[in-house]
């Protein structure tokens, strides 16, 4: 299925749909397996992005308290739990920095039937590469972490020049936001509203650094323009992805191959690309989850515009599931691509 269904986007004071501009649906006669999947897909979406009335949210699980910088290895800790053999792991409040290993920053493998509880727990990922990975577990909880990057996977600005057919765009990133290496992953917001200024476009990869905080970007060589569409302007808020660190799996949280996973009031402020990934994986759930972008006065690193984006593509993501996951009262606004995705692989049947 092609990506780009559906995603959020809010107005002032409630949210509402935003429609991602995306290629043309086949037609019913000519692919009609590939319909059928894209309009289920984009009624689990809908669910997801409105919420669910079914269960009601835990307003003591969602409480929060003022974060203390731990010191601990989070990782060390967790492990001394398992070795234990103890399947009930309460991790103590606190803000944990983790580095990675493995190309992510907490690995578990072959687990089954544990309980972690991480309320008031953040996991601050310090480079761009996966938070958590199960692999090959089954019946394991997760309660109430949340999980930000520092640096973040996205970098953000303020358009300064552009061409006059807006053919490319000069930006300068706005303080507290990183410049490691930025990739093309282009957005442009309306500052005063905090929304989309225009749909997607088609730019090149390369982002060229200009000195002094500055970045030109440019529209793909076909490009033309067009009013109706090319409506951004100078004062605008571009974001662009950021990449820090070594190579790794890019989704804050992973599942594969995993049974009968639980993940209850999961909050992801920042992600590379998707905030939950499962594949080949079996009955999920995702009770309460929030994916959203970080409010300024909540954040731990000051920075002089408040952030645009959450994850840099979708919320929930599952492939190849047996039984496909429960996502039930979760929230996803402002993440790069959709609310929820669901697909697997597709056979073509004739006569």
């Amino acid at each position: 299925m092609n990506a780009a269904s559906f995603s959020t986007v809010p107005a002032t004071g409630s949210s509402r749909l935003f429609k991602s501009p995306g290629p043309t649906r086949p037609s019913l006669r000519s692919r009609p397996f590939h319909l059928v999947a894209w309009a289920a897909a984009s009624i689990l979406a809908l669910t997801a992005c409105g919420g669910n009335k079914e269960e009601p949210r835990d307003e003591a699980a969602r409480e929060t308290i003022k974060l203390t910088e731990r010191s601990e290895d989070l990782r060390a800790l967790i492990d001394a739990e398992l070795a234990a053999g103890n399947k009930r792991i309460v991790i103590p409040n606190g803000r944990y920095r983790v580095r990675t290993q493995g190309g992510n920053h907490l690995v578990f493998k072959n687990l089954s039937d544990v309980d972690i509880v991480a309320e008031n727990v953040e996991l601050v990922c310090t480079t761009t590469v996966g938070a958590m990975k199960f692999e090959r577990c089954s019946n394991v909880t997760v309660r109430g972490m949340t999980i930000d990057y520092d640096p973040l996977p996205f970098t953000q600005g303020t358009i300064v020049a552009m061409a006059p057919d807006k053919s490319w765009m000069d930006f300068e990133v706005a303080k507290g936001y990183p410049e490691d290496e930025l990739e093309e992953r282009v957005q442009i917001y309306d500052p005063e509203t905090g929304e989309l200024r225009r749909g997607d476009a088609r730019w090149e990869p390369t982002i060229e650094s200009l000195g002094e905080h500055r970045y030109r970007v440019r529209k793909s060589a076909r490009y033309r323009f067009d009013p109706a569409l090319d409506t951004e302007q100078v004062g605008d808020i571009l974001v662009t992805n950021n990449n820090s660190g070594g190579p790794g799996s890019p989704h804050a949280i992973t599942l594969h191959g995993c049974d009968g996973m639980r993940f209850e009031d999961i909050t992801v402020f920042a992600s590379p690309c998707f905030g939950f990934l499962e594949y080949d994986s079996n009955g999920s759930s995702y009770i309460r989850c929030i994916v959203d972008r970080r409010d300024p006065a909540d954040d731990p690193v000051e920075r002089a515009q408040a952030r645009m984006r959450s994850l840099n593509a979708d919320a929930f993501h599952s492939k190849f599931a047996p039984k496909g996951p429960a996502i039930i009262g979760c929230t996803a606004r402002f993440q790069g691509d959709d609310c929820v995705n669901i697909n697997g692989k597709y056979h073509y049947v004739s006569g």
